[in-house]
């Protein structure tokens, strides 16, 4: 092949990289996920989103039974994070 050539490797892609990816597919987490990410049990998390002080979530399907699997957005979690009160103690 000739240095002339057209061929500019770093524009070749396979099929599957043309397909649109869903933008969903990692954007959204199950509680047994967030539980080890952040390094809490799943009942603390159960209790935050009970009185409402957790990262906000969705329950997915019958928003009224008991077993409706629970989903965290990764954005709002991490924006959750920030905003929470970096520790240090008394007059920090």
């Amino acid at each position: 092949m000739s240095k002339s050539s057209s061929f500019n490797p770093a524009l070749a892609t396979c099929p599957q990289e043309r397909v649109a990816q869903p933008s969903f597919s990692f954007r959204w987490i199950s509680e047994a996920s967030l539980s080890k990410m952040i390094d809490v049990k799943p009942k603390t998390l159960q209790g935050w989103r009970l009185r409402g002080i957790g990262p906000k979530f969705r329950k997915l399907g019958n928003a009224n039974a008991k077993r409706s699997p629970i989903r965290y957005d990764i954005a709002a979690v991490e924006q959750w994070l920030q905003a929470q009160a970096e520790g240090g103690g008394m007059g920090a």
